[in-house]
């Protein structure tokens, strides 16, 4: 699979150019293939190339370079480089309600994997919050017992439980397992 999509993406490059639409789609694709693969080593300068073309030629906030985004934060933060991350995610959860709408579903998995990365820095009381947020929109927009909003509810408690909040974390517990049952 790795030499079909590296001789595509050859292949692009060499007649659409290295900024096509197809060209980017591809470098992105062979970065979710290394992603995949767990090599994040590999993924990374993919993600980042995508990331770097796609800015360039459809701007910062085309939804596009929003997801692109999004995976470079995500390798990043995989990969325990937060400080790289940090400002992906912050511009893509000021940025993703604007241009997708706070119910869309990208902007829900920003939030929660910004909530993640706060959480993994040892920044709960800010994870809390977004989390809190996050499961807001997930209740009204996608239900009680939706996938989503139980995982949601589960990690605002580990976040309650990792501040030694320990009395608001056990109800939430029980809520997402009752909700998984």
């Amino acid at each position: 699979m790795h030499q079909l999509i590296l001789g595509a993406l050859e292949l692009r490059r060499g007649t659409l150019g290295n900024e096509h639409d197809a060209t980017v789609r591809m470098i992105s694709l062979l970065g979710l293939l290394h992603w995949r693969q767990s090599r994040l080593d590999e993924a990374a300068p993919l993600f980042q190339d995508a990331v770097d073309i796609s800015r360039r030629v459809l701007g910062p906030d085309h939804t596009t370079t929003l997801i692109y985004e999004m995976n470079l934060a995500n390798v990043h933060r995989a990969k325990g480089r937060y400080t790289a991350a940090e400002p992906l995610y912050a511009h893509l959860v000021a940025t993703q309600p604007r241009v997708r709408g706070e119910e869309h579903g990208d902007t829900l998995n920003t939030m929660g994997n910004f909530a993640n990365h706060l959480q993994e820095t040892g920044r709960y009381q800010e994870a809390e919050g977004l989390r809190r947020r996050e499961l807001e929109v997930r209740r009204r927009v996608q239900g009680e017992k939706a996938p989503g909003t139980v995982s949601t509810i589960n990690n605002l408690a580990s976040d309650l439980a990792l501040l030694g909040r320990h009395d608001e974390a056990v109800p939430e517990f029980l809520e997402a397992r009752d909700a998984d049952a």
